[in-house]
């Protein structure tokens, strides 16, 4: 697969500086070659626009203006009133998810886009993240249980991620920095959702059993301190995620682990395979791997939150990074398992293991 295969989409709307950082970074990587760049604007902003234009030829600008939808009226007066406040104080969930809608639209059904890397104005990339999606997705045409690629990683924390090379299968949709096929855009077209865009593809219905390709290592940045999540979210769980900046050359590694029966097979026998430990034991079996298991999305918070791990997503109703419920992350030479009781149900002792939290 080319360079020029897929373009590279950004979407912005009125962060001028983290727009002008984030084009830098893309432009000063080598594998950017000719490959196509759309910039889609959300509004007006003349300081965006002046970015914009800065890098010329080199970016195609679209420009988004629609007014704002709401949900349509249910005909339940207090759920309607509800929407109604949620829409007068969250109206920019709105307005993202249906910029979304409209570009990808412009972009696979008038340009004819077969395939697309969609990035945001805070997201930098780092320097293998061409190498890594697109070597990636060439798994796509080959397991029908791979949905999408994606370059980020939310437990990518420093002293949790080790190997660069090594990618995941995980049941959670990301975001930030990830490819989308015309496939995946037609299944999805007609239902899009007229806010909250990522969690709704998160959801059961939209995925269907299928999985995302991601790394250990991030391969993207998010640098956006301002912006809709906001700084205390930005500082406690943004701002010391580990980045790749050693290249690897993706093409060159063998990635028939990731197709679902040899990935699946291998995380079992990783897991069965690991010293079963209490919550209060993580630092127990020095140099061993390690499994805790969990029976609930608050018992598998609390253990995340004594890793220094994400919480569950309650839009998707499964943990980050997970892969059939099972959340692993690095301890020095050792790997530490979240596992669900129903992952190993029937095992011995798997009962008088379940964490009681």
């Amino acid at each position: 697969m080319s360079a020029e295969d897929i373009p590279v989409v950004l979407f912005a709307c009125n962060r001028p500086a983290y727009l002008r950082q984030a084009l830098d970074v893309l432009f000063a990587n080598p594998d950017i070659r000719d490959r196509r760049v759309f910039v889609s604007q959300d509004g007006h902003d003349a300081e965006v626009d002046a970015v914009i234009r800065s890098y010329g030829s080199r970016i195609n600008h679209l420009r988004f203006t629609a007014p704002v939808r709401r949900l349509p009226l249910s005909g339940d007066a207090t759920k309607d009133a509800a929407e109604a406040k949620y829409f007068g104080k969250w109206q920019v969930y709105y307005r993202i998810s249906q910029h979304y809608g409209w570009a990808l639209e412009e972009l696979f059904d008038q340009q004819g886009l077969e395939r697309l890397i969609i990035l945001e104005d805070d997201i930098e990339i780092g320097p293998d993240f061409f190498n890594f999606l697109e070597s990636a997705a060439a798994l796509i045409d080959a397991d029908s249980t791979i949905w999408s690629v994606s370059a980020w990683n939310d437990h990518s924390y420093h002293g949790r991620v080790v190997d660069r090379e090594r990618l995941l299968r995980t049941d959670f949709f990301p975001g930030l920095g990830w490819l989308m096929t015309r496939k995946m855009w037609e299944e999805v077209q007609s239902e899009w959702p007229v806010m909250h865009w990522d969690q709704w593809l998160r959801l059961p219905q939209q995925r269907k059993g299928r999985s995302i390709i991601i790394p250990e290592f991030s391969r993207t940045r998010n640098i956006g301190r301002i912006g809709t999540a906001g700084t205390e979210f930005f500082d406690e769980r943004l701002a010391d995620l580990a980045v790749n900046t050693e290249p690897v050359d993706f093409t060159q590694i063998d990635l028939s682990y990731l197709h679902k029966p040899a990935y699946d097979a291998a995380l079992r026998e990783a897991v069965a395979g690991a010293l079963p430990v209490e919550p209060g034991q993580l630092s127990s079996h020095p140099g061993a791997d390690i499994k805790i298991l969990y029976h609930s999305s608050g018992s598998f918070d609390a253990l995340a939150d004594s890793l220094g791990l994400m919480p569950s997503s309650l839009d998707a109703g499964l943990p980050r990074v997970s892969c059939n419920g099972v959340v692993s992350c690095r301890e020095g030479d050792r790997t530490i398992y979240l596992v669900p009781l129903t992952y190993i149900t029937g095992d011995a002792g798997a009962e008088k293991l379940a964490v009681r939290l």
